[in-house]
């Protein structure tokens, strides 16, 4: 071949070669692209339109149902308009992959995009003076203009019949303040404080159990993102991820991570469903490794616990705030080596800060607990590692106005701790444990190995 043609087709097949990888480039580009139009999906309560494709703010879906009907396919992102408010429960079919996880977000200015478990009650009628009715779905609990925290107060019936306060009312017959629902009649009764007409306020019925479910057989809902939203009045959970781990698999690469969820469950009545703000739980023991970061809980009522992780090891709850919780405040169980690092913890009455319970080499480190009270040891604590726990390390953390400082069923190490202002004792260690450079503040008192004990010139505890 002439010298000058296999110049040509060389030149030729490099322009080939070019053009292949330019194209290869461009496909994985867009695979891997999080801000490809193939990898987002817009949604606004008030302008969207299921019809459209979903594809940017102005061709945006409406609603959830939208969402819960398609397969996301890893590293999709659905973005949840600020300021917008969905009255629905998000459903996610499946999730990511590992390194591409589904996430929900938000787009836009203004407030968190709210996902509420509540419908606004309407249609009212008065039964007396200051009793009014209307119809509704059966309500775990009722607000009116966004409160009280708790939710009205829940009646066992209407006033002049005979009832008595039970685990699923807070009160006999009703009284200012109250709420009551017929189950024969799917009447809701309220009588607010100050007596006046529901029709003048803004009324909301919790009657949906999650603000999101995840509910899985094995770990196709992991690698899911929640980011950024908000979760509000629901009649049981806010964010709830639950597999029945068949095949030994559970949703790996879960997030969770700068939500606010509040004004869950059923107030300060616990029927035994077990409703928590945040709740993760498999069927078995699975090394899942969910994380819970930077999150705002506040008034999680039922069981309560603000966060709730359960038989998954390796999880990690970090940066996480919580108030006014029925149960606990960061709750973990059946789990190994579980982070629990800077959270706060404030404000709840019969409840503990951090709880841990069966349980291996848990790290509860620098975090923050107060204001949170009990009537007997075990409630009121600020940290406290429970029954079938080992090798829990409990260091730097603040704890102060609490009935027990740190109450511990089983040995654990605590150490560098600050604790003061604890009612029952500073520390209570019924197994004994390890205790080094442990600020107790003034005139401390302990029980050891169920002994009470002071502490001496020096540091030493002694016997009284």
């Amino acid at each position: 071949m002439p010298r000058e043609i296999k110049i040509k087709a060389a030149i030729w097949l490099s322009g080939v070669s070019l053009v292949l990888v330019t194209f290869a480039y461009e496909i994985n580009s867009l695979a891997q692209s999080p801000s490809g139009a193939s990898h987002a999906y817009y949604v606004d309560s008030s302008t969207g339109d299921d019809s459209s494709s979903g594809r940017s703010p102005s061709s945006a879906w409406r609603t959830i149902a939208k969402v819960n009907s398609i397969a996301l396919a890893p590293g999709e992102t659905v973005y949840l308009r600020r300021g917008a408010i969905w009255r629905e429960t998000l459903e996610p079919r499946n999730g990511g992959a590992p390194g591409h996880p589904v996430t929900f977000t938000a787009y836009g200015s203004g407030p968190a995009p709210i996902i509420s478990g509540s419908d606004i009650v309407t249609g009212w009628s008065s039964t007396d003076v200051s009793i009014f009715h209307a119809r509704s779905s059966r309500p775990n609990n009722v607000y009116v203009d966004g409160g009280p925290g708790w939710g009205l107060t829940r009646a066992c019936c209407l006033p002049g019949e005979s009832c008595t306060r039970s685990d699923l009312c807070a009160t006999g017959p009703m009284t200012a303040g109250t709420s009551y629902w017929n189950p024969a009649t799917s009447e809701l009764y309220v009588w607010l404080p100050d007596g006046s007409n529901p029709a003048n306020h803004v009324v909301e019925a919790a009657v949906r159990i999650y603000g999101m479910n995840a509910t899985a057989d094995a770990g196709e809902k992991g690698n899911i993102v929640v980011d950024g939203l908000a979760f509000e009045r629901t009649g049981g959970y806010g964010i709830y991820f639950y597999s029945n781990a068949e095949g030994g698999k559970g949703p790996v690469g879960v997030v969770i991570r700068n939500n606010t969820v509040r004004q869950t469950g059923t107030g300060q009545i616990d029927g035994g469903e077990y409703y928590n703000a945040i709740h993760f739980d498999e069927h078995v023991e699975l090394n899942t490794a969910p994380e819970f970061i930077d999150n705002r809980i506040a008034y999680s009522g039922g069981h309560g616990n603000a966060i709730n992780s359960q038989m998954a090891d390796g999880a990690r709850i970090v940066g996480n705030r919580a108030e006014h919780f029925n149960h606990n405040g960061f709750d973990s169980k059946h789990s190994t080596s579980v982070l629990v690092r800077g959270n706060t913890a404030h404000d709840a009455t019969e409840a503990n800060g951090i709880y841990q319970e069966y349980c291996a080499n848990g790290m509860i480190e620098n975090n923050v607990v107060y204001n949170v009270s009990g009537s007997v040891p075990g409630r009121g604590s600020g940290i406290q590692i429970d029954a079938g726990t080992s090798g829990a390390t409990i260091v730097g953390n603040s704890i102060s106005n609490v009935l027990t400082g740190i109450y511990l069923i089983t040995p654990a190490t605590a150490r560098d701790n600050v604790v003061s202002h604890a009612g029952h004792a500073v520390l209570e260690a019924n197994a004994g444990g390890n205790f080094e450079n442990n600020r107790w503040g003034d005139s401390p008192i302990f029980y050891v190995n169920g002994l009470r004990e002071t502490l001496a010139e020096g540091g030493a505890l002694l016997p009284r």
